[in-house]
């Protein structure tokens, strides 16, 4: 447990940092550490007083829990000591910054942990060697031609399955998963050289196979030509249909079977035939 010291010795200490001392040398020969004098200058700073404050007894009442959550809405950047600054000009009472803080996780406020800065690599442009750079936002990332329009994405959106409810929420939503098939698709890429800026490539890939395997690329298609025949002034289902099963002519044999005496007439007299055409 902490050791309570006595307001004698917050004066003296106080008045000795006043007198110019610094507080290492002063926490040396009171025998207090150097942050505990540290926090009676803050104390006095704020208060003007020494006297120690009991955090049991500086209980917030329900009008001043509720100030306090409407200033930690409005300022979820603020630290404890600035809604305790906030709280008494909003009309609460002047309390310890442990209570205040003890209070936002009783109402359930957590202070959400920012991720470091990732370190750029020697090999990507800087302005100064060492220099640091956040990750690039995923909604704020460059446009590419393959991406779907708005107009677009609300022909698609129907079609896409919702992620499943429960569990941990989707990092990434559906059009940026769509668009990243689309890249692969339109640039013919690898799907492990996606660039960075796309969610990862095996979330993508996963996700196109599940939709492969449900239908929903065959039910996206179908849409599609219904639409555009529909556009065109023809009816949604095509009435008949052509199926050509060679797109290059060759020969029907291989090998030495090809250059046979007979297949040689049938070339030539297939020649012939067409001189005869020409020179009518």
């Amino acid at each position: 447990m902490s050791r309570v010291h006595s307001v004698e010795i917050r004066e003296r200490a106080v008045a000795q940092v006043d007198a110019g001392e610094s507080i290492s040398d002063v926490a040396g020969r009171l025998g207090v550490h150097p942050h505990t004098i540290d926090s009676w200058l803050r104390l006095r700073a704020s208060t003007g007083s020494l006297e120690r404050r009991s955090s049991r007894s500086g209980v917030l009442d329900d009008a001043q829990r509720e100030i306090l959550c409407r200033l930690v809405e409005a300022n979820p950047a603020a630290r404890q000591r600035d809604l305790v600054e906030m709280l008494v000009q909003a009309g609460g009472a002047r309390v310890d910054d442990t209570l205040i803080g003890r209070e936002l996780r009783k109402m359930g406020f957590v202070r959400a942990k920012v991720p470091p800065p990732r370190r750029v690599s020697p090999e990507e442009p800087t302005g100064r060697p060492g220099s640091y750079r956040t990750p690039v936002n995923s909604r704020e990332r460059k446009r590419y031609p393959s991406d779907l329009t708005d107009a677009q994405w609300a022909v698609f959106a129907p079609f896409i399955p919702p992620p499943k409810p429960g569990g941990r929420p989707a990092k990434h939503d559906r059009r940026a998963i769509v668009d990243a098939i689309l890249y692969v698709t339109r640039t013919g890429c690898q799907w492990r050289a996606l660039p960075h800026d796309f969610p990862h490539w095996s979330t993508v890939y996963d996700l196109f196979r599940q939709w492969r395997n449900t239908g929903v690329w065959e039910q996206i298609n179908t849409a599609l030509r219904e639409r555009c025949r529909v556009k065109s002034g023809r009816d949604p289902t095509p009435s008949a249909a052509i199926i050509d099963s060679q797109v290059a002519k060759t020969t029907e044999k291989g090998g030495s079977a090809a250059t046979t005496e007979a297949s040689a007439s049938r070339g030539a007299s297939a020649t012939s035939s067409s001189t005869s055409r020409a020179s009518c």
